[in-house]
């Protein structure tokens, strides 16, 4: 998420905000065996060496979420009522479409997703009189969006993890005249989706211990306060007879103290698997950066490794519509295929960030561009004899 938003000229008043704790540390919404065929079990030509490819993408919550997180109280209808008209015209359904044609021409074993957003609504609202999110009409999951476009494809995939950080409930003016009310939550989820034909165990999530502090109004007698929690997932794959840890994580956007932070607990989550690692993310972090040296101090960057062509820039579209398509306006790498060996990088590509790439009505599929990355499993006692 960015801070990108223009303030329309509205009229509203009062603090229409609630927010609640984030849900459980480990959420798996699927049994691992669900995924399990007999074609995935056959060990195939074990002992050699295997590729893999997987992909990360960013899915774009579809608003701003986090210009509420600095907006004075009496603009939060403002923004409230602004963002329920930008989530209206990003119109996800259509993005991925998008999303998933990539999927189609690369078909990853497995994808790290964040901003993966689930919105929800409630009438009569609530929020404004301070009760926590409790909204539950869908109305957009980007889950269930995705793996339907996949699925028109002949594409089966499995949600494989999930992890749902930032729980965010605002009362909506969507008419002023009359006035008319209504809940909007967002809850933010990073998820891994793993290729059906693929075997998997071991689905975990959990949140990182670094957060940043929120507070909206005045600090003595706050309208809203709470900790902006984020997340990780992970999940076991066993793909040509090699086991690896996948892990996918959306690393702070705003406060470098605290991403800096969450960079080192995912190192140690790193170190402390006993299976090889693959690990993808919006880790908002670019090359020189101290989170990145941190994670490349124990993983390898696949763009770098496999000297990919090109800058590899991921990030961002800065208009909220994603529009800006006059030429692509992603100016940073901060998107990243991370590895431990065995593997060694054999291609990385960035997808999502051409023209031809645009939807059916002119849009990017996302704020953030895509990478899918190909790696090579090593047998161990070959791998030092890697040039």
């Amino acid at each position: 998420m960015h801070v990108r938003i223009a303030l329309p000229v509205l009229a509203a008043a009062g603090a229409l905000l609630a927010c609640g704790p984030a849900a459980s540390d480990s959420t798996a919404p699927q049994a691992a065996s669900a995924a399990i065929s007999g074609a995935a079990v056959a060990r195939g030509n074990a002992g050699g060496n295997k590729t893999v490819t997987v992909m990360d993408q960013n899915l774009y919550v579809g608003t701003d979420v986090e210009a509420f997180l600095s907006a004075p109280p009496e603009l939060l209808p403002v923004l409230a009522a602004q963002a329920w008209a930008t989530l209206q015209l990003t119109d996800f359904p259509e993005r991925a479409e998008a999303i998933a044609d990539q999927v189609a021409a690369t078909r990853p074993v497995a994808i790290g997703l964040q901003e993966a957003a689930l919105w929800r609504t409630e009438s009569p609202p609530d929020a404004y009189l301070g009760a926590p999110p409790d909204a539950q009409e869908v109305a957009y999951d980007f889950l269930a969006i995705l793996l339907a476009a996949l699925a028109d494809r002949g594409l089966r995939y499995d949600l494989a993890a999930v992890v749902e950080n930032a729980d965010l409930e605002l009362t909506v003016p969507v008419s002023l005249e009359p006035l008319e009310l209504l809940d909007l939550r967002i809850t933010d989820r990073d998820a891994i989706l793993v290729r059906r034909d693929v075997q998997w165990s071991n689905a975990s999530a959990g949140h990182f211990d670094a957060t940043v502090p929120i507070v909206i109004g005045d600090p003595a007698a706050p309208v809203l306060a709470f900790d902006y929690v984020r997340g990780w997932t992970g999940v076991d794959v066993k793909y040509e007879g090699e086991w690896f840890r996948f892990l996918n994580t959306h690393l702070e956007a705003f406060v470098p103290a605290v991403r800096l932070a969450q960079a080192g607990e995912l190192v140690d989550l790193v170190e402390a698997s006993p299976l090889p690692v693959v690990a993808v993310g919006d880790f908002n972090a670019q090359p020189g950066s101290a989170p990145y040296v941190e994670l490349t101090s124990v993983l390898a960057d696949a763009w770098v490794e496999s000297g990919a062509e090109g800058p590899g820039y991921t990030c961002c579209s800065n208009d909220p519509l994603l529009r800006d398509t006059a030429s692509p306006p992603f100016d940073e790498r901060i998107d990243l295929v991370l590895f431990t060996p065995p593997f060694v990088a054999l291609d990385a590509t960035v997808v999502g960030d051409e023209p031809a790439d645009l939807t059916a009505t002119g849009m990017w599929p996302s704020d953030h561009a895509g990478v899918v990355a190909k790696l090579r499993y090593v047998e161990p006692r070959f791998y030092a004899l890697q040039p």
